[in-house]
């Protein structure tokens, strides 16, 4: 085993690290290529804004002939070959102008209203998210620019692209063909798909996708396709215009792309284990035999009995025999040595036991890593529980609130300035019966002058305050006794001297 373990681990890890160096190549190579597809993506629709920014200024839009820019537009996207139709609306939302259908048909609303408005609001282009023809009922996606006319916005010019123009990007890749991909909008939704487009175009991406665009740009995991196979799902999101584009490359197909160096790895793993394993039989027979030797002398070593190591076959086995024979001399001696230290421990436990029962103080540790509290036996008879609450269960129960609150502010303080407390607070006893306690505490520190912990004291002073507050009241009572003799005495004085007054 000792021959053999260090090779499995070895191989093992290797195995691992190829395996993992393999999928971290596929997945960078992979996003890579997903970052292509979406600026490619980017520039499709760039295209398809400059296309429409070239159709706002157009001269048919100022003198007002519709007719005349119905048939310009048209014409402008067959030649092109950029978008399927251009819509002209107004502030409402309502079409005026759709090369889509003849000119002069009714037309209906524009199919994203919403994005109308904000264009008139802002002036600016916007590139829309999928979203419903009006006249036509199929997926479109828009770019729409302002036509402006004395300095305002006097229509939304669309130009709308069909999900099948930027399928061709996803086409134009020549991805293996196990392999899907698809182009999602900024909300998520699908608007292009490499496989069973007509099926899952205008539903939402991958869960897992979906929860993660708002927050990364690119990631690479492990998933389930809409299909139901379990697949690396790898995406990129364009910074510019908020679309993604996502492949998803079956975990079949990715292993097997793996296997070659993994079997080839394996084989010469293979030959390895063998040779390992004639070198581990011979050299374990000889350490099996030594550590049989070494059996009995163990086993009365643990017993205390004095030992003697018989012969054994390699040195180093004869090195831990004598080293047996002098740790049961050593442990011998210690057991004494710890016996009596034991007993001294116990005698002054039971001394500052009852020195603290003597002078009602109790003592405590509260470790800050832990947050667990250990207390003397003199600090849970002072509050008469068998168990003392954490510090943030106190409040009503071992303090008043308004004590608890200034008992925590301490804490705080001791932690995170290192400054030590000595409170005087009132408390509360199982029985619900109050007392007055001294608190003191100071920090403990780490060799690396890290606060780790706090230790403190606390003592019943319940007495005390009773006799200062008796002491309190006999002042009180004495000065209002001082304050009507000098009363007395002043009407004395006031009389004689009227007498006198009287006399004269």
């Amino acid at each position: 085993l000792a021959c053999l373990i260090p090779s499995v681990v070895g191989v093992g890890f290797l195995i691992f690290r190829v395996y993992h160096d393999g999928r971290l190549r596929i997945e960078d190579n992979t996003i890579q290529t997903a970052r292509a597809m979406a600026q490619a993506v980017d520039g499709q629709l760039d295209k398809t804004k400059v296309l429409a920014l070239a159709l706002s200024t157009s001269s048919f839009l100022r003198s007002a002939d519709m007719a005349g820019f119905h048939h310009r537009a048209r014409d402008l996207i067959q030649t092109e070959g950029i978008g399927v139709d251009v819509v002209l609306s107004d502030a409402s939302g309502q079409q005026i102008v759709n090369t889509a259908v003849p000119f002069g048909d009714p037309l209906p609303r524009h199919g994203n209203p919403g994005q109308v408005l904000q264009m008139f609001k802002t002036g600016q282009p916007i590139v829309s998210d999928v979203f419903t023809g009006g006249a036509t009922g199929r997926p479109r996606v828009s770019v729409e620019v302002p036509v402006f006319a004395d300095g305002k916005v006097a229509y939304a010019l669309g130009v709308n692209v069909d999900p099948q123009q930027l399928g061709e990007v996803l086409r134009q890749q020549n991805l293996p063909e196990s392999w899907n991909s698809s182009i999602s909008d900024r909300t998520g939704t699908i608007a292009a798909r490499s496989r069973h487009a007509e099926k899952y175009v205008g539903q939402k991406v991958n869960p897992d996708i979906l929860s993660r665009l708002p927050t990364e740009r690119e990631a690479a995991f492990e998933s389930v396709t809409k299909e139901g196979f379990a697949a690396l799902l790898v995406y990129s999101r364009s910074p510019a215009t908020g679309w993604a584009v996502a492949i998803a490359i079956p975990l079949d197909a990715l292993q097997a792309e793996l296997k070659p160096n993994l079997a080839l790895l394996g084989m010469g793993a293979a030959l390895l284990f063998a040779a390992s394993a004639w070198f581990a039989r011979h050299m374990g027979g000889r350490i099996a035999r030594s550590v049989q030797a070494l059996t009995d002398s163990a086993v009365a070593m643990a017993s205390g009995e004095a030992i003697h190591v018989a012969d054994v076959s390699f040195r180093e086995a004869d090195q831990a025999g004598k080293a047996m024979v002098r740790t049961s001399q050593l442990l011998k001696q210690r057991s004494q040595a710890l016996a009596a230290s034991h007993a001294t421990l116990q005698e002054r436990e039971v001394v500052l036991a009852e020195a603290q029962r003597i002078g009602h103080i109790g003592s405590w540790y509260w470790d800050v890593r832990s947050g667990a509290t250990t207390t003397s036996a003199e600090t849970r008879r002072i509050f008469g529980r068998d168990v003392i609450p954490p510090l943030a269960e106190q409040s009503g129960t071992l303090y008043p609130e308004e004590a608890w609150r200034q008992l925590k502010a301490s804490v705080l303080a001791a932690v995170q300035f290192g400054k030590a407390f000595d409170l005087e607070l009132p408390a509360l006893r199982a029985d619900g019966s109050p007392i007055w306690i001294s608190s003191r505490a100071e920090v403990v520190r780490s060799s690396s002058e890290e606060i780790v912990g706090l230790r403190g004291t606390v003592q019943d002073i319940t007495e005390r305050k009773r006799v200062a507050q008796e002491l309190e009241r006999h002042r009180l009572h004495l000065e209002e006794l001082v304050v009507l003799r000098t009363q007395e005495l002043v009407a004395a004085k006031v009389a004689a001297e009227a007498a006198t007054q009287a006399k004269s």
